[in-house]
């Protein structure tokens, strides 16, 4: 299917895949900084973000199904928008209908008891998963940490490469002006948006010291902003229009 899904075991390590996976333009969304150890089976199992989580989510919005070990050692293939009523599998038919049971009629309770937080990876992921007598049992298995099974075998969709990236970097003098800037940077269509820190700058310095040309000197914070895109023109103007609205938040405006 030139690389839109891909089947793999859990040990896989993320940079490896993503390696493969270059061949046909494709990668894995989700992209934690330590992807040049963490496998794909950690990914899942503690439901992964990463840097640019502000468009591709976390990896269970990429899971299509997980091969898991139970634990009574039988080995069972979770998929999502699983029908329990058609599933010719006792055990798996099972399984199914009992989160139905538990879950169904539970909405405005989970909905309720759920943080209404952008980033929210805690527990697991019973919101929204059951929809007219079927259930995401690999998106539930997602963020599980290993309590409901011992993953043996993981299905993810990919994403396309981006044609063009470009950075764009905001200096500010206060904390309160960085942070009055995130919500416009996040709404202007931003795919990264990195916090520097005044601790985190000097150190840099110190170790690279030609880092000085770069970052200002006496800033209190320094946001790193990415945009992305599939020809150089749209990103440019993505990054015009996002330094635009920011205005005079940030330093030497």
């Amino acid at each position: 299917d030139d690389g839109e899904t891909v089947v793999c075991e859990p040990g896989v390590v993320l940079d490896d895949l993503n390696n493969r996976l270059a061949g046909y333009g494709r990668k894995i969304g989700p992209d934690p900084s330590s992807s040049n150890r963490a496998t794909a089976g950690g990914c899942v199992a503690n439901n992964s973000g990463g840097a640019h989580s502000l468009k591709y989510g976390y990896i269970a919005d990429y899971v299509e199904s997980v091969e898991a070990v139970l634990a009574d050692g039988s080995v069972v293939e979770f998929r999502n928008d699983f029908e329990p009523e058609r599933e010719e599998d006792e055990k798996l038919s099972s399984i199914g209908k009992g989160c139905i049971s538990i879950l169904s009629g539970k909405e405005v309770v989970i909905s309720k008891a759920i943080p209404k937080a952008a980033r929210n990876r805690s527990g697991y992921a019973i919101a929204g998963i059951c929809h007219k007598g079927k259930i995401d049992l690999a998106r539930l298995l997602a963020g599980s940490e290993g309590t409901l099974g011992i993953f043996t075998k993981i299905t993810l969709r990919t994403v396309a490469v981006p044609r063009v990236k470009s950075l764009l970097q905001l200096e500010f003098d206060s904390f309160e002006k960085m942070a009055r800037a995130v919500p416009i940077i996040v709404e202007s269509g931003a795919v990264a948006c990195e916090l520097m820190d005044r601790a985190l700058i000097d150190m840099a310095i110190e170790a690279l010291p030609e880092y000085r040309d770069i970052f200002p000197a006496g800033g209190a914070a320094v946001l790193l902003i990415e945009h992305t895109g599939e020809t150089e023109e749209q990103v440019r103007e993505e990054i015009k229009n996002t330094d635009s609205k920011v205005g005079k938040l940030a330093c030497g405006r």
